[in-house]
């Protein structure tokens, strides 16, 4: 049996909803969709996902406090009955007619398995969105990386790992939890099977997503048990080399004085990426500073 189980924060899902009760029927095979509102605050798309409870297979539960991206993926995991979990975000579009039955059939020769995410043509894509856009064709449509937007794996493994309700904020609990398979030795596979990304953010939103992603990145890598699996991110290489020569300070002053220049190119109608990345390393040496001088603050009073 097959559990699609689809976490919900304000989007409407009844389309992607349709399209997966269409194939898993034709499959004849046992299935079950269930949704789990993650303390949505748009009450009218509450309304109308909740319309979806009349439908057979599918199971609509509403958290009442946003419990976030973690949990509430663990708390779909335990109330699903399949042997078999395909996790989707609620702004995933199905592109293939045999998403759901090429998923149980490459399941046959992995323990987890990622489908990737594409993107729109560029001619559809209002310009207030057209970073998120870019972003993701560049950095992520077509690429071999685990994420956890579209991805397959065996209950009896999701159990061992599931994802680490302790980390908090925004970003990376997919980063730990790809790892922490790859260390245990669980067999990953890559398909091509993507789910389009419909919920574009808009430029601000992206920026402030990606900057509070970074600053929650530099409070994981503090702690020693998080390390072994942020090691190869290119963002943790980025900083690693600059600490080693002495140049946050150096880079922060660069950063400020060309913000309003790199501001206005992410904003723009040829968004550079690599400025992007830069916004990345900002925020991420931002905290490292912080918390540096929190730790010589704290022992400086200590000695007294």
């Amino acid at each position: 049996m097959i559990s699609i189980l689809i976490p919900i924060y304000n989007y409407e899902v009844g389309r992607v909803a349709k399209d997966l009760l269409q194939q898993c029927q034709a499959l004849g095979k046992e299935y079950e969709i269930i949704l789990a509102d993650d303390g949505s605050t748009n009450e009218d798309i509450r309304k109308k996902n909740k319309t979806l409870l009349a439908t057979i297979n599918v199971n609509y539960i509403e958290v009442k406090n946003n419990i976030g991206r973690s949990k509430i993926r663990n708390f779909l995991a335990k109330e699903s009955k399949g042997d078999m979990l395909l996790f989707l975000d609620c702004d995933s579009g199905v592109v293939r007619k045999d998403f759901v039955s090429k998923y149980l059939y490459c399941s046959k020769d992995y323990d987890v398995v990622s489908g990737g995410t594409i993107y729109c043509e560029k001619e559809k894509v209002s310009p207030q969105y057209l970073l998120h856009w870019t972003s993701g064709k560049e950095r992520e449509e077509g690429k071999k990386h685990f994420t956890t937007n579209n991805f397959l794996i065996k209950k009896e493994v999701f159990e061992k790992v599931c994802f680490d309700e302790s980390i908090k904020g925004y970003g990376h609990e997919d980063t730990i939890l790809g790892e922490e398979m790859r260390e245990k030795g669980y067999r990953i596979g890559h398909i091509d099977n993507p789910v389009e990304h419909l919920g574009l953010k808009t430029n601000d939103k992206f920026i402030s997503d990606i900057s509070n992603a970074s600053k929650n990145l530099a409070l994981l890598y503090k702690q020693e048990k998080y390390k072994p699996y942020l090691e190869n991110i290119t963002l943790i290489k980025a900083y690693k080399k600059i600490r080693n020569i002495h140049c946050n300070k150096i880079f922060l002053f660069c950063f400020k004085v060309l913000k309003p220049f790199i501001f206005n190119n992410l904003k723009g109608k040829r968004p550079n990426i690599k400025l992007l990345d830069m916004v990345k390393l900002y925020s991420f040496i931002t905290i490292e500073e912080k918390e540096n001088a929190h730790y010589l603050e704290y022992n400086g009073r200590a000695r007294q």
